[in-house]
């Protein structure tokens, strides 16, 4: 309902881009999975701002080489230029990536773990403080999943104080996520919910059809 293309919480992260000049910037670079929701919006930011997007990922599975299908499918069609780097390669260049400075390029983290995402979680989070006070609720919990964590510590900083924030951790665990956290920002984090034992990313459980 807020964008055809760029849905959810990625709308929200990639806020400020959407809101740039298209002479802002020529080229976007950024890294992560070949299914990501993340790279599919930020290809579809790029075709409408005419930037070129240059997205580094682990070698294409054998399944993805034979049929490229899904994110992946609809990012290059949207003419995002896909790198691939060997599993042994692909820490070292991601560090290679975030050092890149040249002018009128911008590289975001994996996830849109990125400052840029501030501003537009913050106006999700006013969003949800004035739509608290309209409907006169007096206690409000937030519950949200975590990837990166972006969303939940930028939202966590823009609600009211009397607005409780929890999240589940999906990739990684609490560790994990409190570094993700702390290289964002050294404000109060959310709370997190415990979880029994860990469960890999995108994993269609069986439990969870049940």
């Amino acid at each position: 309902m807020i964008d055809s293309c760029l849905s959810g919480n990625k709308f929200r992260k990639l806020y400020i881009l959407l809101q740039a000049p298209s002479d802002t910037y020529t080229k976007i670079i950024s890294y992560g999975g070949t299914q990501s929701n993340a790279m599919y919006a930020i290809s579809c930011l790029c075709k409408m701002k005419g930037w070129e997007f240059h997205y580094y990922a682990r070698r294409l599975s054998a399944h993805l080489k034979d049929t490229i299908d899904g994110n992946l499918e609809l990012s290059l069609k949207n003419g995002m230029h896909l790198h691939e780097v060997t599993y042994e390669e692909y820490e070292t260049k991601v560090e290679e990536l975030k050092k890149i400075n040249e002018n009128k390029t911008l590289v975001i983290s994996q996830g849109g773990a990125d400052t840029i995402a501030k501003e537009g979680v913050a106006a999700l989070a006013k969003e949800i403080n004035l739509w608290k006070k309209a409907e006169g609720i007096q206690k409000l919990c937030v519950v949200l999943p975590s990837g990166t964590g972006t969303t939940a510590l930028y939202l966590n900083e823009g609600l009211d104080k009397d607005i409780q924030l929890y999240t589940s951790v999906i990739v990684g665990d609490e560790t994990y996520q409190k570094e993700q956290w702390q290289r964002l920002s050294k404000s109060t984090y959310p709370k997190i919910l415990p979880t029994d034992k860990k469960r890999k990313f995108a994993k269609p459980y069986a439990e969870y059809l049940d």
